[in-house]
């Protein structure tokens, strides 16, 4: 004998009017006609990849269309923290783009040599390790 689940969408009143408020009729940007068009602000989050080798750790972060000096990159109480702002117009209106990205990275860095180099849209900080966190080879005797 197959035993069938009874759905009684009905009987739970609730469920049906979260249906309804989660409807697009119901979200606060439906009347876009009262929102400020002369600014717009957007915020995304970044892609990054973060690897290391023996020598460095290294983190890479997509940031299309930004230009170097739109984009700042600071190293403060072992957070690594990227972020950048641009402004563009289009006709009338004035856009505002903007991302801020942090990653712990701890005591083994050397924050006094960190280096960020910007090409092509993809950034890449290069975190060159302390010296006491350096791998080191031990000779077996």
């Amino acid at each position: 004998m197959k035993l069938i689940k009874y759905d009684n969408a009905y009987a739970d009143p609730f469920s049906t009017l979260d249906k309804w408020f989660s409807d697009s009729f119901f979200r606060p940007d439906r009347f876009s006609i009262f929102n400020d068009l002369a600014e717009q602000k957007t915020s995304r989050s970044v892609a990054i990849n973060i690897y290391e080798d023996e020598e460095n750790y290294y983190l890479t972060a997509e940031v299309p269309g930004f230009s170097k000096k739109e984009i700042n990159v600071e190293l403060e109480n072992s957070v690594l923290t990227i972020s950048g702002e641009r402004k563009t117009k289009k006709d009338k209106s004035e856009y505002s783009e903007s991302f801020s990205r942090s990653v712990t990275v701890g005591d083994k860095v050397n924050g006094d040599k960190v280096k960020a180099k910007l090409e092509d849209g993809v950034l890449t900080v290069t975190l060159p390790r302390r010296e006491e966190s350096k791998p080191k080879s031990i000779n077996v005797s």
